[in-house]
C-alpha cells in the first residue's frame, strides 16, 4: 500500500474544510443588517438649546461592504447621510435641511484631503474586551498627534462580516466594526453608543441617494452645515 499517498487521501477532508473556512463558506458573522447607536454630547449643557435640537440616535444600514449611517432631527427637519463604500472607496455625503438638499461624493484621495488633520493618528490596541449591543468588542486607544484633540478609547468589533469599514474616518487602521467611539465635529463632540445590532434583508435602494439631491463640491457641504450649527450656537 502506498502510505503516503493514503495519508493524503485522509487529510484531503481537512484541508478541504481548513480552504473553506478561510474562504468564508462557513463564516457566520452577520453580513447585513441594521446598528442603532445612541448619541450623546459629554461637553454640552444639558439645559443648552442646541442640546435639545441634536440628534439622539444614529441609524446604520449595512450589506456587503457598504454602510448607510443616518442622523436626524427636528422631527425629520434636518438629516444626514454617509453612505460610505468598501469596494469601490466612495464616500457619498448627504444633508436635508427643509427644503435644502444637498450631497457631495468623495473617492479616497478625497476623503483622505478631507480628513488631512487626522493623517498622523495612532492606534494603540488593547487587551480588554467588553459587550457592545450583544457583541465582544475590543478596546483600543486613539492618539492624535500634532492636533489639538484629545485621545480617546474606542471599541470595534470583527463578529460583524465587513471589509476596512473604517476607511472614510479617522479610524481606518481599526479593521473592524465600531460600536463604541466619539466624534468631533463643528466643535462639537459627539458620543456614538450602539444599543442594537439586527439582521435584516436590506435592498440596493438603501444605500442609493436620492434622486432630488443637488451635487456641491464638499466645501460648499461643510459651509452648509456649519451654517446650521452657527444658528444654535
Amino acid at each position: 500500500m502506498n502510505w503516503p499517498k493514503a495519508i493524503l487521501l485522509l487529510l484531503i477532508p481537512f484541508i478541504l474544510f481548513n480552504n473553506s473556512c478561510n474562504s468564508g463558506l462557513f463564516d457566520t458573522r452577520i453580513s447585513q443588517g441594521t446598528i442603532e447607536f445612541e448619541v450623546t454630547y459629554p461637553d454640552l449643557d444639558p439645559d443648552d438649546m442646541l442640546a435639545g435640537l441634536m440628534p439622539d440616535k444614529m441609524n446604520m444600514k449595512f450589506k456587503d461592504n457598504v454602510f448607510n449611517s443616518e442622523l436626524s432631527a427636528g422631527m425629520g427637519m434636518f438629516k444626514t447621510n454617509f453612505i460610505s463604500n468598501s469596494n469601490d472607496y466612495k464616500l457619498v455625503n448627504s444633508v436635508k435641511l427643509i427644503n435644502k438638499k444637498y450631497a457631495t461624493e468623495l473617492d479616497k484621495d478625497g476623503v483622505k484631503k478631507a480628513n488631512k488633520k487626522f493623517e498622523n493618528v495612532s492606534i494603540i490596541k488593547m487587551e480588554e474586551t467588553k459587550m457592545i449591543a450583544g457583541f465582544n468588542c475590543k478596546k483600543a486607544l486613539v492618539v492624535f498627534e500634532n492636533i489639538d484633540a484629545n485621545d480617546m478609547y474606542v471599541y470595534y468589533t470583527d463578529e460583524i462580516k465587513f471589509e476596512d469599514p473604517n476607511w472614510s474616518t479617522p479610524f481606518k487602521d481599526i479593521n473592524g466594526m465600531l460600536l463604541e467611539y466619539t466624534m468631533e465635529k463643528f466643535d462639537i463632540r459627539m458620543k456614538f453608543t450602539a444599543t442594537n445590532v439586527a439582521k435584516a434583508e436590506l435592498e440596493e435602494s438603501d444605500f442609493t441617494l436620492p434622486e432630488d439631491y443637488e451635487m456641491i463640491p464638499h466645501e460648499d457641504l461643510e459651509k452648509e452645515i456649519n451654517s446650521i450649527f452657527e444658528t444654535f450656537q
